[in-house]
């Protein structure tokens, strides 16, 4: 009852009648846990300055750090005070770190702390996914860059073999990450080197889900310039996915479609979210799939082109 009222005063009035003060509950929580889950920063603070363990497990496996991270709210400084006392950033529950726990909530500020005192990077859930994995995949960008300025692993796979740039375009966030990876700055050897380069030299065919390579998910998500700079650093534009397809193969299959649409004088209403008369549009859609089979079939010859109807291309 002292630990929800938030009273701190009611609670030392208890410890001071020799109660255990890491004792559990019928629920399972002890105080600390208890007031952590209840959101009672004070409550927290004096039952850890009273000798209270930070590290003691709930029955199903959870630490105070573990449910501070684990909550919607952002309790930032209720991670801060735990981690003050030298709570094990580390814990793992339920098969999630507390630091994949904040970067899959969003909350920024509770991974930078996270970071700085020690949280293992490489950590990964059960399906092999990352922190930098899942900001990449909310499409986060300010959490993936604090990610990478402390070292995340840019190549580290799933369990299906995908990155977290594959993750970023597969899941439609592909226009800000390239942008975003391209500006990052990872160190090198004593030098600076883009996180794209990177990615881009040590695992441009690697195959994710499905057996795609990041040249078939960017050809998908319709993203021309992530194409050229992918076959610009050396990403194979034959290697065959899953179901036998090349890149080359979507491009020329979706190419084929829309020269049918079009001829069939299908109207803009048939295409939900694009704008601008069917003309218009539909030619706009031709151009970029015929845009993008020149550039696979003959890209040495038409890699510094510049591509047609770019800004177009992004939403055709």
């Amino acid at each position: 009852m002292a630990v929800k009222s938030g009273e701190t005063e009611s609670t030392q009035t208890i410890l001071n009648t020799g109660v255990d003060i890491d004792a559990v509950n019928v629920n399972c929580f002890t105080a600390l846990t208890l007031a952590v889950w209840l959101r009672r920063v004070d409550v927290a603070q004096h039952l850890l300055e009273s000798g209270a363990d930070g590290n003691i497990r709930r029955a199903d496996g959870k630490t105070a750090l573990y449910l501070a991270a684990e909550d919607i709210a952002a309790q930032e400084f209720m991670v801060t005070l735990l981690t003050e006392w030298r709570a094990d950033v580390d814990t793992n529950a339920c098969s999630l770190a507390p630091i994949i726990l904040a970067a899959s909530r969003g909350h920024e500020a509770i991974v930078r702390r996270l970071t700085t005192c020690g949280a293992d990077l490489k950590a990964a859930d059960d399906f092999g996914r990352t922190a930098l994995y899942h900001a990449a995949w909310y499409g986060n960008k300010s959490l993936v860059e604090t990610l990478l300025r402390n070292g995340a692993g840019v190549n580290i796979p799933d369990e299906e073999g995908n990155t977290p740039l594959m993750s970023a375009i597969e899941d439609k966030h592909h226009k800000y990450i390239v942008d975003l990876l391209g500006a990052a700055r990872t160190r090198d050897e004593g030098k600076y080197t883009s996180v794209d380069d990177a990615l881009l030299h040590q695992m441009p065919n690697s195959e994710g889900r499905n057996g795609c390579t990041a040249i078939h998910l960017a050809v998908l998500a319709k993203d021309i310039a992530f194409v050229r700079e992918l076959l610009k650093n050396g990403a194979a534009d034959d290697v065959c996915n899953l179901e036998g397809l090349t890149a080359l193969d979507i491009v020329r299959s979706q190419y084929t479609k829309n020269v049918l649409e079009f001829l069939k004088g299908k109207t803009v209403h048939d295409f939900p979210g694009l704008q601008g008369s069917p003309a218009t549009v539909h030619r706009a859609r031709l151009l970029y799939w015929k845009y993008v089979v020149e550039l696979l079939t003959e890209k040495d010859k038409i890699m510094h082109v510049s591509a047609p109807s770019l800004e177009m291309g992004r939403w055709l």
